[in-house]
């Protein structure tokens, strides 16, 4: 996708940002429902996983984990978001 040919191989004809960007929460406790044991546990494992992938051509991959201790409430979720939007690049979005 974005690739065109050439005689050396694949040129990137878009210059974006890393390949990917993730924001994963991990939230094991809840107010109004039963606890869940592995949901920091497998966020924090996918954040680990994406910053594993290969980087490709324009940087490494980026991803950012919250647990449950920085997401009290629904603003606080909000905030988060808003927070990682800010930090891409608009110049080199993800592709």
């Amino acid at each position: 996708m974005g690739l065109l040919k050439d005689r050396q191989g694949d040129l990137d004809v878009w210059p974006r940002g890393p390949p990917l960007r993730a924001l994963c929460f991990g939230i094991n406790d809840y107010d109004n429902h039963d606890s869940l044991s592995n949901c920091e546990r497998d966020a924090a494992a996918i954040v680990e996983k994406v910053r594993s992938l290969s980087d490709g051509r324009n940087g490494k991959c980026v991803a950012n984990f919250l647990d449950g201790c920085h997401l009290k409430n629904k603003e606080a979720m909000k905030k988060a978001v808003i927070d990682f939007v800010k930090q891409i690049d608009k110049g080199a979005p993800p592709r």
